[in-house]
């Protein structure tokens, strides 16, 4: 029978060889479809890599056009920048539809402010 420890080592070592195999094979082959057009386009092209290009689509409507029945699906793309789509998110959440307090809300009221005691009930609780 042989020793634990070269059992162990041995073990240890299968156990990780596959691990370690897999990972340089990533390393060394990556797949050109992997790579977004856009990214390889600017590399190639010269311009610097690390530049925000998000270029503004010329369908979206106005944003101070908008109103609560308008279609906003088109400001949620990934094309659009993110201060448009912010700006335009502003514009429908501004709309007092969405400003209206649920009456169940428990918290809705201001406890701060307490109703006086009547007379009657302070009598009685004195007695």
């Amino acid at each position: 029978m042989s020793k634990p420890g070269r059992f162990l080592s041995r073990w240890s070592r299968l156990k990780l060889a596959p691990v370690a195999e897999t990972g340089a094979e990533a390393e060394q082959q990556v797949p050109a479809a992997t790579v977004p057009p856009t990214a390889a386009a600017a590399v190639e092209g010269g311009s610097p890599a690390g530049v925000d290009q998000v270029a503004e689509p010329a369908a979206l409507p106005d944003i101070a056009s908008l109103a609560l029945d308008s279609d906003f699906t088109a400001f949620l793309k990934d094309e659009v920048s993110e201060g448009l789509r912010r700006q335009a998110l502003k514009k429908l959440f501004n709309d007092p539809h969405f400003n209206v307090m649920d009456g169940l809300d428990i918290y809705i009221d201001d406890y701060s402010v307490s109703t006086p005691i009547p007379p009657e009930l302070l009598a009685k609780l004195r007695s």
